[in-house]
């Protein structure tokens, strides 16, 4: 603001006229003297003695701590408002460094998310296999108990067989042992079995021992393979 600008005033101070010449606003120069022009008559008002002089100057003693308290109150306020505003800092930074967290934790439970569903679908996978495994399982001891089954009525046949094989053989051979003259006996004895080579066998008597022979063999061979199944079964089941 230059010199034409300036702001020229005729203000009343304790009862005297002063022209005011400011840069600021008649309202607010008209302010400034009546708040000087108030404290000087209040100190007048209560010590009636002192001169002009001495008015003005309690008067600029109050205005000056007026001044100094405001000061020492914008100063307070301007400290406050700098703890204020790293306190705002401090709580932005913390905000930001809650919102990174759950960034983080967000991406963390979407991951274990994945991973249990991933996790579920192997165990239902896992679940179907067993299931599939079980009913193999279950379908293969079937398959074992009626083989088992079916092995054990070979056997028995088989033994059956063998025992009326041997019984025929042996009543064969002894009846050929024995000859027309040996047909009776004292009742205290028992026919003897005599087991003769095959070249003194009748050609009957030969066939029958053959096949009493096979009967044997195969006996001995179906009684191996049940004990190999055997051991497969409770090596399986371990």
């Amino acid at each position: 603001m230059n010199g034409e600008d300036k702001v020229r005033l005729t203000v009343d101070i304790f009862g005297n006229s002063y022209k005011m010449v400011g840069s600021f606003s008649e309202k607010y120069m008209k302010q400034i003297s009546t708040y000087v022009n108030e404290h000087m008559n209040a100190i007048a008002k209560s010590n009636p003695r002192l001169d002009t002089q001495k008015v003005a100057i309690l008067a600029l003693v109050h205005m000056a701590d007026d001044y100094y308290q405001l000061r020492q109150q914008l100063d307070q306020v301007e400290a406050e408002r700098a703890q204020t505003k790293q306190h705002i800092e401090e709580l932005r930074k913390a905000f930001e460094l809650s919102e990174e967290k759950e960034r983080t934790k967000s991406a963390e439970c979407l991951r274990l998310e994945e991973r249990a569903a991933k996790l579920e679908e192997e165990l239902a996978r896992l679940a179907r296999e067993n299931e599939l495994a079980s009913a193999a399982w279950a379908e293969r001891v079937m398959e074992w108990e009626i083989k088992y089954e079916e092995l054990a009525k070979d056997r028995e046949r088989l033994v059956l067989e063998a025992a009326a094989a041997r019984e025929e053989a042996a009543a064969s051979l002894g009846a050929a042992n024995r000859g027309p003259a040996d047909t009776k006996e004292p009742a205290e004895e028992q026919p003897q079995v005599v087991v003769t080579a095959p070249s003194e066998l009748s050609p009957d008597d030969a066939t029958l021992l053959e096949k009493y022979n096979k009967l044997q063999e195969e006996y001995l061979k179906l009684q191996n393979e049940f004990n190999e199944w055997i051991q497969l079964t409770q090596s399986e089941t371990q």
